[in-house]
């Protein structure tokens, strides 16, 4: 150690910890488990079933109260999506906690990273992590910053230079003294900004849950109107006003539906981890299957990140010019992407050893090896080591495509200084590549025929993406622009939107450019595998991290590919789609039965009428009308990207066939037969017209739907048959039954007008739209 550094005197070090200036990140402040999975128990809408299942087992409806698992296994799976996101934004750091050799009072000590202080003189060797933000006062080093700025060449730091936080030491040493701790420094700006984040919502079950608010807040008025009905005006007994009662408020609180896209998505999540993808958040996979346009790295998304020799342009000849390669690669101490390559490639054992090693400089851009009565043996960049070297054909086409070209140059001379002779031999030239990955190009022509728009922004130099651009197909990959030297938020923009192979962003800029996409009305997926992609990970709508990239991207990402496979991509979009597609057809099963509940109910208000089902009837014809169908549905394949908006989409499906079955329901009202009798015949014929509306979702037909609403309905009729007594159903004359065949084809052909007639205003207002 150089003695005359000395470092912070134990009294200084006091003195910053007593100003708080330690390296010492405080811990968030989130909501605790028992705090979510409380929000999640205790509210109207679970407050409201519970009342009514209170109700019922009061007057003994001890059946009717089933409806309660499908509310307690919502609260379970929602508060386990909700801890676990929680988890991961807790868990998200950049630096690894490790011990720091620091100068205090002329002796070097261990001291655990925390405990930094603004000021110490800290020793950085090959390997090290720089623990907070310093600044070179003695030494040299290569530091390894690809994974906070993008940059894959390691950069040479000097007396007087940076040191940021994250980065690593890949060869030399340095002194260097900590300039920012704690939350100042640049790791912990990135990683606060990103844990800045709100959890991923399914605009899904979004729409379901605003639904559900707002028939949550019309329950209590209809429920006590319908009470004070029943008993004032009618004198109906308590046990058939809760019953009538809960029917309809059971019927307004649609449970099964967000129930079953909870379930879905998490079959979809396994499906995933069968294909080693790792989902952290349960609905990122809906939101990546409407994305427009995806961001991705070039090294580990569109490359390997594997370092390979592709090829060895010998200029002298071989059998002298390969041992001298060998040998210098072999006796080489670098543990860089590049040495490693070429040690890979140049492997044999090392008789000679070097008297004296200039180390590769990224600042020279080559090193040299002397050898006892051999001279010395350079590599390095062609244009840094022989001025105004003309590259073979063969070379210059390798870099062309995106390969990196080193020169081997020799001199007799035995040299012990760090110097570059004027007269080199020029020995061999190496290409090195980080070779495309394979499933790259079909995964491109996926999503480029699938209308997601896919652009490149890189930390990397603009001749190398463009390289790797146009060779995998990237639209207008022949086009670049260098974002290092922009400074306004327009001209960053007018990048972002125009160009689809951006170099030298840095991770602020990654980021801007995500939120400037977003502004623009699109959805934006990010892939990233560094720390410099983190904040652009955690401000795209949706994340995905490599498997092999830094634990801070993995951390950050919503989707995880384990495998390292960019065509996984096309599966997690796939399996989106598909899960999308078919929960939003479901959705018009499961919301009939609300605006049917809503529509009857009117009815029942004006006619000054019973409500015509019990819990028990609604439950069952929900789980063989509903809840069978739809299954099946969630199993079907359905890839198209999802557009339609889903509320139009749903109300233009259910309400002919509700306001249908509302108007069988006055005509039924009318016939001079039982209570009981009038209430079956509904029974039937509301069954019928929700099948319809089955066989209209199940279009077009094929075998295994027929199969599927043939199973529904002979379920249906069967359990009817055999329960009708536990179900409070009548049983029907032949007359009656004729009536009820009767009413069930007026209520189909009332649907099939209410059918024409909104589709001819849908079509009208859609025409419209387009002209203007």
């Amino acid at each position: 150690m150089n003695k005359k550094i000395t470092g912070l005197t134990y009294h200084e070090v006091d003195q910053q910890v007593s100003r708080g200036n330690v390296n010492v990140i405080p811990k968030t402040k989130s909501k605790s488990n028992a705090q979510i999975i409380m929000g999640h128990t205790f509210n109207l809408f679970n407050l409201y079933n519970v009342v009514i299942a209170a109700a019922l087992v009061f007057v003994g409806e001890y059946l009717s109260v089933f409806f309660l698992n499908v509310i307690i296994m919502n609260i379970a799976i929602r508060s386990f999506q909700e801890i676990r996101s929680k988890r991961i934004v807790e868990n998200l750091n950049i630096l690894i906690a490790q011990d720091t050799k620091v100068i205090r009072e002329g002796n070097i000590e261990n001291i655990p990273s925390e405990a930094l202080v603004l000021g110490d003189v800290v020793l950085y060797r090959v390997g090290d992590q720089v623990s907070a933000d310093a600044v070179v006062i003695e030494g040299t080093a290569e530091m390894n910053e690809s994974n906070l700025t993008g940059e894959s060449v390691p950069v040479m730091k000097n007396s007087g230079e940076v040191l940021l936080s994250g980065s690593f030491v890949t060869s030399g040493t340095v002194y260097a003294r900590t300039t920012h701790v704690g939350l100042d420094s640049f790791a912990q700006k990135i990683t606060n900004e990103a844990r800045n984040y709100t959890p991923i919502e399914s605009e899904l079950m979004e729409t379901f849950l605003r639904i559900t608010r707002w028939c949550t807040r019309i329950v209590l008025p209809i429920g006590i109107i319908l009470v004070v009905q029943a008993m004032v005006f009618r004198h109906q007994d308590l046990r058939m006003t809760v019953l009538s009662t809960s029917t309809v408020l059971l019927g307004l609180l649609p449970k099964g539906l967000i129930l079953l896209t909870s379930l879905s998505f998490g079959v979809s999540v396994f499906r995933l981890a069968q294909k080693r993808t790792l989902v952290q958040e349960i609905y990122s996979i809906e939101v990546l299957s409407k994305v427009d346009v995806l961001c991705i790295d070039k090294t580990g998304t569109l490359t390997a990140g594997e370092m390979t020799v592709q090829d060895v342009i010998y200029l002298e000849e071989q059998t002298k010019a390969l041992p001298m390669i060998s040998t210098y690669v072999g006796n080489s101490t670098d543990s860089d992407s590049t040495t490693l390559a070429m040690k890979s490639f140049f492997s044999g054992e090392c008789d000679i050893h070097p008297i004296h090693v200039s180390p590769f400089s990224s600042a020279r851009k080559w090193g040299s090896m002397t050898y006892e009565g051999h001279g010395t043996v350079f590599l390095g960049a062609p244009e840094f080591l022989i001025d105004n070297y003309e590259l073979p054909e063969q070379a210059i086409q390798y870099q062309s495509e995106g390969a990196r070209v080193l020169l081997v140059a020799r001199t007799p001379d035995e040299l012990h200084d760090i110097v570059r002779p004027d007269d080199l031999i020029p020995t061999a030239l190496i290409a090195i590549a980080d070779p495309v990955r394979l499933d790259v190009y079909d995964s491109l022509d996926f999503f480029k025929n699938n209308e997601v728009n896919v652009k490149v922004i890189s930390g990397d130099n603009i001749n190398t993406l463009m390289a790797v651009a146009t060779k995998t197909g990237i639209q207008n990959g022949d086009k670049a622009i260098d974002v290092s030297q922009i400074e306004s938020d327009a001209e960053l923009e007018a990048a972002v939107l125009n160009y689809n192979v951006i170099g030298r962003a840095s991770p602020y800029q990654k980021q801007k450019m995500v939120k400037m996409l977003q502004q623009n009305g699109q959805r934006v997926a990010m892939v990233g595998d560094g720390v410099n992609d983190v904040l652009a990970l955690r401000s795209a709508d949706c994340s995905i991290a490599m498997g092999a990239g830094s634990s801070a991207a993995r951390q950050a990402a919503q989707i995880i590919l384990l495998d390292n496979e960019f065509t996984t991509m096309v599966d997690v979009v796939m399996e989106g789609r598909l899960v999308t597609n078919n929960i939003s057809r479901s959705a018009s099963m499961y919301y009939l039965g609300t605006l049917l509940t809503f529509l009857l109910a009117l009815v029942a208000v004006f006619m000054n009428t019973p409500y015509p089902f019990t819990p028990l009837q609604v439950s069952i014809m929900s789980m063989f009308v509903e809840g069978m169908p739809s299954s099946f549905v969630t199993f079907e394949s359905n890839y198209a990207k999802p557009k339609e908006a889903i509320i139009p989409s749903i109300m233009k499906n259910i309400f002919p066939n509700a306001a249908a079955t509302a108007v069988v329901f006055v005509l039924i009202l009318f016939q001079p037969m039982p209570l009981p009798v009038r209430q079956t015949m509904m029974y039937f014929v509301t069954i019928f017209l929700s099948l319809v509306m089955v066989v209209k979702l199940f279009q077009p037909m094929n075998w295994k739907r027929i199969g599927v609403i043939f199973l529904s309905a002979t379920s249906l009729i069967t359990v009817c048959y055999f329960l009708y007594k536990p179900m409070h159903l009548a049983r029907l004359n032949s007359h009656e039954t004729v009536l009820t065949v009767m009413f069930a084809f007026i209520g189909l052909a009332t649907l099939f007008v209410l059918t024409k007639i909104i589709d001819r205003i849908v079509n009208r207002y859609a025409s419209s739209s387009n002209v203007k």
